[in-house]
């Protein structure tokens, strides 16, 4: 068991460059399997759930190289449909699997998919939305056991009871883009990793109309190529640092990712934050911030995207915790995913929880503490309270925050934090 230790409150400063998608990078990876031809992907960053899902296909049968550093050549010539049990169980994104090896075996055997522990988070969308491409659907032991003589094309809105599901819509085009006929994807997620998909799988030889739109038009084709993509930049990364900059910045240059992107990828951060214009400025593609000394309390509502980001909530509620007056906060996607407030406390933080939400009454002195990170957004956050709270604060169950942060410790050293991994 490895465990950090952080000394904080010290104001930071340099460069960071924010990594590939890791929300991106899973179902695309997932994608190289409908098609026997080469794929090289690049920008693919070095993360556990990247490596896990590498691991898993090549299980599933295809030669993966590394080529250098965050760049991977795959190839699945010949693919086998059953995935590992262990490997794949833990992994949330292995759900994706269903779709690409519907799409290029018309058969599937995949566990029940684990990941962080964020609440009710059932697949019970995805499967409706292949019974009505003509799979048959079996679950036992712990497993989903798919199977279809042909795939057809669909209608279907992939809208569930908290907004659109962004691995279901991922599922069912992997499973569209071999189908016959046409499927349209009605109230399809608009997350910028979906369009990410989107635009590989346009490379590979598919048809995809409406990207980024909330209607998707798929037209099956009988085969699909390899190709070269890069993936796009982590947003949930960079909207994490532009926290920690207006927590302890004297100045954070945001690096690694166009204007233009992150505008608009974070538009729900952006918007979400009042005067957010006043401790952050853009110089070309670089975004530089600062800490954010007399901002105002807030209210945000996580939703799908364009809307503020759940997997940015427990970030902005240590932001919210330094922040002088009240501020609310509300999952509306998970609302059960404040686990974290509870290592929070122990930090000093003022917060009330109530039925999917809290408010958070600030500004409060942090002290140091030893905590617990209970999922990959979590325990980011608990980083950022470490290096704002004044003395030492030790971190258990960091191997969460490895499967989404690439070289997070790094980083933040290259920002002047006092940080180190040890061995329990």
């Amino acid at each position: 068991m490895q465990y950090t230790k952080i000394v904080g409150g010290n104001g930071l400063e340099g460069e960071v460059p924010i990594s590939g998608s890791k929300n991106a990078c899973l179902p695309i990876i997932a994608a190289t399997l409908l098609t026997h031809e080469t794929c090289i992907l690049h920008n693919v960053p070095d993360l556990t759930d990247t490596s896990h899902m590498l691991e898993i296909i090549r299980y599933l049968g295809s030669k993966v190289q590394r080529l250098e550093k965050n760049s991977w050549s795959i190839t699945a010539q010949q693919v086998n449909y059953q995935a590992p049990r262990e490997s794949a169980g833990r992994l949330r994104a292995s759900v994706c699997l269903m779709g690409a090896l519907l799409g290029r075996k018309k058969q599937a055997i995949v566990p029940i998919p684990g990941g962080c522990n964020l609440g009710a988070r059932p697949i019970d969308l995805h499967l409706r939305a292949f019974e009505t491409m003509g799979v048959t659907i079996k679950m036992q032991e712990e497993q989903v056991y798919l199977s279809a003589k042909n795939l057809r094309g669909t209608t279907l809105s992939m809208e569930g009871p908290r907004g659109s599901t962004v691995t279901g819509t991922a599922n069912l085009i992997m499973a569209a883009v071999l189908a016959e006929g046409i499927t349209t994807i009605q109230q399809a997620s608009k997350e910028p990793e979906i369009g990410d998909l989107c635009h590989f799988l346009v490379q590979m030889g598919t048809k995809i109309h409406g990207i980024g739109t909330e209607t998707l038009t798929i037209e099956g084709v009988d085969t699909l190529y390899g190709t070269e993509f890069t993936i796009q930049p982590d947003r949930m990364e960079a909207g994490t640092f532009i926290i920690l900059g207006l927590l302890c910045g004297n100045s954070i240059a945001v690096t690694g990712t166009q204007r233009i992107f992150l505008q608009s990828a974070l538009c729900g951060l952006f918007d979400a934050i009042p005067h957010m214009g006043e401790y952050c400025h853009w110089e070309n593609d670089t975004l530089h911030v600062s800490h954010a000394e007399k901002m105002p309390p807030f209210s945000i509502q996580t939703r799908p995207y364009p809307g503020f980001p759940t997997d940015l909530q427990p970030q902005i509620t240590v932001l919210a915790s330094q922040i002088v007056g009240t501020s609310y906060i509300c999952d509306t996607i998970f609302p059960e995913r404040f686990a974290h407030v509870t290592e929070f406390k122990k930090f000093g933080m003022h917060i009330e929880q109530r039925t999917g939400a809290i408010y958070v009454h600030g500004r409060t002195k942090l002290q140091g503490t030893s905590v617990q990170a209970m999922d990959l957004r979590a325990g980011g956050a608990l980083y950022l309270a470490g290096l704002t709270a004044h003395g030492e604060t030790t971190i258990r169950g960091v191997e969460y925050v490895d499967r989404g942060y690439e070289h997070f410790e790094t980083k933040l050293r290259a920002l002047g934090a006092t940080i180190e991994r040890m061995e329990a």
